[in-house]
């Protein structure tokens, strides 16, 4: 017993791993001469035809790279393109000014202390880096 189960997978082992040979020979048909047996595989190896050649020949046209026009390729209304030229040139628009902390050292250290507002302090290099803190703390707390 503790021989055959051993011994079926070792068997099947050698079973998977042979080499098989999966060719199927062509039926040869016996009353025919040899030589016609001959032709016949001889039409069996050759059977891809070459496609017929075109009738018409084609030759390539010129490409030329000088007749680039940024007017035909890219157009635009003259008039609106002048309009908003001079619309953007009039209204200078001035950079938005940095608010200022909305809320206050005193404010600050009355909701998280003054202990976590020097460590706050220390901790980002600024006053205002904790300020910053801060406000989120109380946007979130809200």
């Amino acid at each position: 017993m503790k021989y055959s189960i051993s011994f079926v997978p070792i068997l099947l082992l050698i079973i998977g791993c042979a080499p098989q040979n999966n060719r199927i020979a062509p039926k040869v048909d016996q009353t025919l001469p040899a030589s016609a047996i001959e032709k016949n595989t001889a039409k069996e190896t050759i059977s891809k035809k070459i496609p017929p050649r075109p009738k018409k020949t084609i030759q390539l046209k010129k490409v030329e790279d000088d007749n680039f026009s940024p007017e035909y390729m890219y157009p635009e209304d003259r008039e609106k393109r002048t309009e908003s030229i001079a619309s953007a040139q009039q209204e200078t628009p001035t950079p938005p000014e940095a608010p200022g902390p909305i809320i206050t050292k005193e404010e600050c250290i009355d909701i998280i202390g003054q202990e976590k507002f020097d460590k706050y302090t220390a901790l980002l290099g600024s006053e205002e880096a904790s300020l910053k803190r801060c406000e989120i703390i109380k946007k979130v707390q809200q």
